[in-house]
């Protein structure tokens, strides 16, 4: 697939949003063998074309560019977070912001930085509730326990992770977040056992 974007990129003059669209892909850091210079060097290329864009166009592909960033430790990333807004007037949009912010406070954690990473969930959470985004409501939860979990937020915590991994009607992906945070609980408890049967579930 990222061969085939690159093979298009020259193709996409005549259209520049799905030119910045498929270097941002390029730019995010899910290939191994990739140096992270081969990344940046992507992003860069992207930042040039979405400059001369509308600015709802260009925002839309910023918050992604920008989480890309923050993937590859670039500091250079949270000066854009400021620019996710607060409202949008479509339901493409207030998706877009809602997993924005839940792009950012997942960064914002891996990053340390867990005063932020609690205030954009709190956000993004608000935002999927309002809007009635179960997907991404749940995603908010999950990452919102691996905080809690780093945080030492723990009372309660083993619960809500087995609330939701008991629940089927979940997608398997969030339950095996919740799983991962129920199997480092376990191990932290002493309880070998289960921490070896809940972390093999999620293997």
């Amino acid at each position: 697939g990222r061969a085939e974007l690159e093979r298009a990129i020259p193709l996409l003059e005549h259209d520049p949003v799905e030119a910045a669209r498929a270097m941002i892909y390029l730019g995010w850091p899910v290939e191994p063998s990739w140096p992270v210079a081969k990344h940046r060097r992507w992003l860069r290329r992207a930042a040039g074309v979405t400059a001369s864009l509308p600015p709802e166009v260009r925002q839309a592909l910023d918050m992604d560019r920008v989480t890309a960033l923050l993937m590859l430790g670039e500091e250079e990333g949270w000066a854009g977070t400021d620019q996710i807004p607060s409202g949008a007037a479509t339901t493409r949009e207030r998706l877009r912001i809602t997993r924005g912010n839940l792009n950012v406070g997942d960064q914002a954690m891996v990053w340390g930085r867990y005063a932020e990473a609690g205030r954009r969930l709190a956000i993004a959470l608000e935002l999927a509730e309002a809007h009635q985004y179960p997907r991404v409501r749940y995603e908010v939860i999950t990452t919102r326990l691996h905080l809690d979990w780093l945080t030492g937020a723990w009372p309660g915590l083993a619960e809500r992770t087995a609330a939701i991994i008991g629940d089927s009607g979940l997608a398997r992906a969030v339950q095996f977040e919740a799983g991962l945070v129920a199997g480092l609980l376990h191990a932290a408890a002493g309880q070998a056992d289960r921490a070896a049967d809940q972390l093999g579930f999620v293997l």
